[in-house]
């Protein structure tokens, strides 16, 4: 009877073991399954939020470009009129200067073609003198002859 007992419950937990194998490697498929599909979900996911900040980094340089680009245009328009307007005061001071040139240049010949006819003048009475002085000899040497 102990003999027949004993295998018994030998045969009995052969059994209980083979299913516990049994359920333990249910169990352990049902866990890898559950597992490749968290990673695969984990995967979709990580791909999506990749492709969300691939697409956020390209919305954001795209803005980033187009406020560079308008930042450049208002810079380039101000640069423009900061040129036009140094261009006009830079034209104003020329034709200022220039006039006043041309007005120095008007008195300093006026100077000049008085001083020239005081000295033409002068050079005439020198002349006129010399000649006189020139006439007086002559005449002194036909007298003396």
């Amino acid at each position: 009877v102990v003999l027949y007992e004993s295998q018994r419950l030998g045969n009995f937990l052969q059994g209980e073991i083979h299913r516990s194998e049994k359920s333990i490697r249910g169990d352990m498929a049902a866990m890898e399954k559950s597992l490749r599909a968290d990673m695969a979900a984990g995967d979709a996911a990580l791909r999506e939020a990749i492709i969300a900040g691939d697409t956020s980094i390209r919305a954001d340089m795209a803005a980033m470009e187009k406020s560079l680009r308008a930042d450049m245009a208002a810079m380039e328009k101000s640069i423009r009129a900061d040129m036009a307007s140094l261009e006009k005061s830079l034209r104003a001071d020329m034709a200022s200067l220039e006039k006043s040139i041309r007005a120095d240049m008007a008195a300093m010949e006026k100077s000049l073609r008085a001083e020239m006819a005081a000295n033409t003048r002068l050079l005439l009475t020198v002349m006129v003198s010399l000649h006189g002085i020139t006439l007086a000899a002559v005449a002194a040497m036909v007298r003396f002859w």
